[in-house]
């Protein structure tokens, strides 16, 4: 977003994740009860320095390898791709669901929940019903259903609640909404927990990390990050966040509201929380020949960089997207670039300790497995 002062044109910060706008109707759920949370305009941040990453890595990673090499970590992960969700152990793979999906995250009690579109070219929102594959069930039952012009987009499950946007597409900017909302598995109760987008804007990604909730968010060409308290939906900030209270990500350069300048040429994208505190994150730059990406993990808290490491693509057919987080490890999500509606190739999966890079197995979008999943 843009606007003119003093006779320059500055970009400004998107209102999308600052205002709270009028919450629309529509239960997702039989039961349903939805409160909305004000989000403050300003983030409880204190002032500090941004000081940019180095540019060389810290790591040097192998080469990814189809099969797990000598020391690889283990790791249960689940693996969604057009033909089914999958349970990806290091001795076999087991199919859960049959048919297309988009995303499969375990509810932590042996139960899935999944996703088989999120229709992000908005063509039919029924597409986008959230399923629910519970403990010791043999089929799926519908779990979050859309009514009307809603589109929904499941984000991440924690401590026994499903967390998903609503996208309420009503045609105009004054009545275009998405909102950020919660249920609860075992009540089927919904809440609204904050307003996350509007026309033209939303939430491009979003995690989960013990008492705070991440969103990677777009506006037009601004992207940044915004943190809110997982239990009141106050904004808030951190001393480890890359973009510092005041900057945002406009075409690809890095821009600070209060200097009304373009300080980098480097933007950072995505990010996913551990429940201890720590920020992973892709920090991308175009070096003249090809666009970097690196990715980096942070103490939100410290502000102290963990992790640092040049994900190396020579041949620039994928880019990375969603990411999780389990311990020492982290799964790096790809996608072709170049291909509407890019399917997902093989996750990465690296160690935080060595930098070993992995290459899963199985085709899709990956998540780790948090809880039992018993096979029969």
């Amino acid at each position: 977003m843009w606007c003119q002062h003093d006779g320059m044109i500055r970009p400004v910060a998107p209102a999308v994740l600052i205002l709270v706008l009028a919450a629309c109707g529509g239960d997702d759920a039989t039961e349903s009860s939805t409160t909305t949370s004000t989000v403050p305009a300003t983030t409880t941040t204190e002032a500090t320095t941004t000081t940019l990453a180095p540019a060389t890595t810290t790591t040097t990673p192998p080469a990814p390898t189809t099969t797990a090499p000598a020391g690889a970590p283990e790791a249960a992960l689940l693996v969604a791709n057009d033909d089914g969700a999958f349970l990806v152990d290091t001795d076999f793979t087991f199919q859960l669901v049959t048919g297309p999906v988009e995303l499969a995250i375990d509810d932590e009690e042996g139960g899935l929940v999944f996703q088989r579109s999120s229709d992000r070219s908005a063509q039919d929102p029924q597409a986008t019903v959230i399923e629910y594959l519970a403990p010791d069930a043999f089929e799926p039952i519908d779990l979050l259903i859309p009514t009307g012009k809603q589109y929904l987009d499941l984000a991440d499950a924690q401590d026994g609640a499903v967390w998903y946007t609503r996208r309420d597409a009503g045609g105009t900017p004054e009545t275009t909404t998405e909102t950020l909302l919660t249920l609860d598995i075992a009540s089927g109760v919904v809440d609204e927990f904050t307003v996350t987008g509007g026309w033209e804007s939303g939430a491009l990604d979003l995690s989960v990390g013990g008492d705070t909730v991440v969103a990677y968010w777009s506006a037009e060409a601004t992207t940044g990050f915004a943190y809110f308290d997982a239990e009141s939906a106050a904004r808030i900030g951190f001393p480890g966040d890359p973009y510092q209270s005041t900057q945002f990500c406009v075409d690809g350069s890095l821009y600070d509201e209060a200097t009304g300048g373009f300080v980098a040429e480097v933007c950072f994208e995505y990010a996913q929380l551990s429940d201890d505190g720590r920020l992973a994150f892709y920090e991308r730059a175009f070096d003249g020949v090809q666009v970097r990406y690196v990715l980096v993990v942070v103490d939100l808290d410290s502000g102290d960089e963990l992790f640092r490491q040049d994900l190396e693509r020579p041949d620039q057919g994928w880019a990375p997207v969603e990411m999780d987080v389990l311990g020492d490890l982290v799964l790096v999500n790809r996608t072709e670039t170049g291909v509407f509606d890019a399917p997902y190739t093989r996750a990465l999966l690296i160690e935080l300790s060595t930098g070993l890079v992995t290459e899963v197995g199985v085709a899709g979008q990956a998540r780790f497995l948090r809880g039992p999943m018993a096979i029969d």
